[in-house]
């Protein structure tokens, strides 16, 4: 489930909405920062706090909700920091893997990923190969198709 800033809503380069398309099982939920929603304890937020344990199979075994953060990395950050006081979500990250594959948006830390790749790396996790692959292919050739429209010439990952 992505919990996506409002200011996502309008963005084009939004990539958990092209997740939504493609995945039947995601959901997006506006955050509202007024209102923070409330999540079952046993759900996983997902984000790269320094020290947090690593996403494994195990963590996704019985019916988990994981929750990403979807906004500029500093909407995210501010909205995981909220979601990760003592006594809520368990907190996971992602291991360390492939450099971002959706170029449209691009961060000074090549291991920050689209929120969409995060999804695709814990399917991944969680066995869904097929399903996994199926999205980094979109993410891809969506990717170049918005860069060709802006006239730039996709490179590929810089992994």
């Amino acid at each position: 489930m992505f919990l996506q800033h409002s200011q996502e809503l309008v963005k084009p380069t939004n990539s958990a909405r092209l997740a939504c398309r493609i995945l039947s099982s995601a959901s997006v939920r506006t955050w509202e920062r007024t209102s923070p929603p409330e999540f079952d304890p046993e759900a996983i937020l997902l984000f790269p706090f320094p020290g947090t344990p690593v996403l494994e199979a195990s963590d996704l075994e019985a019916p988990a909700m994981v929750v990403i953060p979807d906004g500029t990395w500093s909407q995210a950050s501010r909205m995981a920091n909220v979601l990760n006081r003592p006594g809520t979500l368990r907190a996971r990250t992602l291991p360390p893997g492939e450099s971002s594959l959706w170029s449209v948006r691009l961060s000074n830390d090549p291991a920050r990923i689209s929120s969409a790749q995060a999804a695709s790396a814990t399917l991944a996790i969680a066995g869904e190969i097929e399903a996994a692959s199926f999205l980094d292919k979109s993410l891809t050739e969506a990717s170049q198709k918005i860069l060709a429209m802006r006239g730039i010439v996709w490179r590929g990952p810089t992994s």
